[in-house]
């Protein structure tokens, strides 16, 4: 089932008692607060996951905090966020997307979760303005092109 609650499109799983951030018909703006859970109908669910694309090219969506559920962000779902200045993640966060913040040109740091374990494909390339990475100790697997086109790879030295 689908349903908007408080400016987001869910995907409802009545079974399992989570919910799916999805795309909208209307493109997300402003400041984004993805809930822990939402309640709908007289019954709660958790917020656990972004679905691919659920935010690919909201020119206009400028922060997404993250409730203490997600645990995963969809392929490609920041992708083309071109004002996406500043993400905040919680603790439940395992797993980001390829490309999932592709493109996203106003992002200058980020600071992955010590959850997360590995920087997939294109993930962050094309941020332009990306200079300030802050990784920790248990980031095992960065994909090379990972953060092709950022001003972070550009300092780098040869």
């Amino acid at each position: 089932m689908i349903a908007n609650i408080d400016k987001l499109t869910y995907l409802l799983d009545g079974s399992k008692k989570c919910a799916t951030v999805t795309k909208s018909l209307v493109p997300y703006s402003g400041d984004i607060v993805v809930p822990a859970t939402v309640e709908y109908g007289g019954t709660v669910y958790s917020v656990s996951d972004i679905l691919d694309e659920a935010f690919a090219e909201c020119v206009m969506l400028r922060s997404v905090v993250f409730g203490e559920n997600v645990e995963s962000i969809g392929i490609s779902a920041f992708e083309g966020c071109t004002a996406l200045s500043n993400v905040t993640f919680s603790a439940a966060l395992h797993v980001i997307g390829m490309s999932a913040f592709k493109g996203c040109t106003a992002l200058e740091e980020f600071e992955y979760p010590e959850s997360v374990t590995a920087v997939p494909e294109k993930c962050f390339a094309g941020c332009t303005a990306l200079a300030e990475i802050k990784d920790h100790k248990n980031l095992k697997n960065v994909a090379v092109d990972a953060f092709k086109d950022t001003a972070w790879e550009n300092a780098q030295p040869d």
